[in-house]
């Protein structure tokens, strides 16, 4: 089998030994680039053990996806991201809740729903280009220079109040990315959140 064929990891840190099914992964793929796709967990014992692996390889990464429950798990993740992926081409941030209530929010709650600064991952030594993020409203994300794709796709709100899409978090996140050649966003059909600025 080609090393190819290893080079795409997906790690659920809930099921199995996800530590050595990560290293026997990482092993096998030799020095193939990495499409690492990271399932996260309650247990941050098991997902910062799986990350500390992973971050040994991070010259490697070509993609990262992060699965989150929550905007605060992913963040606490990407914090930790600071070693050097010179080949690191596309982040994708995939959370199936989000956190943030109506009306307005206290600068300490930012860290639940507004994704860390882009530019102090990895030492700013990546050639990010593509940046993808699935959550029930927009996130901000700032230090997104050198990104030319951006894909913001929302899923369908079903909380009650149903909380209003803020054009201001678009922008803010559009104003981050001066080099930002494609953009989409993505709505669910059915949602009838209204549209505020």
């Amino acid at each position: 089998m080609t090393t190819a064929v290893w080079s795409s990891i997906y790690v659920d840190c809930d099921k199995g030994d996800p530590i050595a099914r990560c290293n026997l992964w990482l092993e096998r793929s030799q020095q193939s680039d990495l499409d690492i796709t990271l399932r996260m967990s309650d247990q941050r014992d098991v997902v910062n053990a799986v990350l500390n692996v992973l971050l040994e390889h991070s010259t490697r990464w070509r993609r990262l996806t992060l699965d989150t429950q929550f905007v605060r798990d992913a963040n606490a993740i990407l914090v930790q991201c600071r070693s050097s992926a010179p080949r690191l081409r596309e982040i994708s941030v995939e959370v199936s809740n989000d956190e943030r209530l109506p009306g307005a929010v206290e600068e300490e709650d930012l860290w639940n729903f507004r994704l860390v600064d882009c530019s102090t991952l990895f030492g700013g030594t990546t050639r990010l280009s593509t940046v993808s993020i699935t959550s029930d409203l927009p996130s901000t994300w700032r230090g997104m220079k050198n990104i030319t794709t951006l894909n913001l796709q929302l899923h369908l709100c079903t909380l009650e109040p149903l909380r209003a899409l803020f054009a201001s978090d678009i922008i803010i996140t559009l104003a981050e990315a001066p080099n930002l050649q494609h953009l989409s966003i993505t709505v669910p059909r059915r949602d009838v959140r209204p549209f505020r600025i």
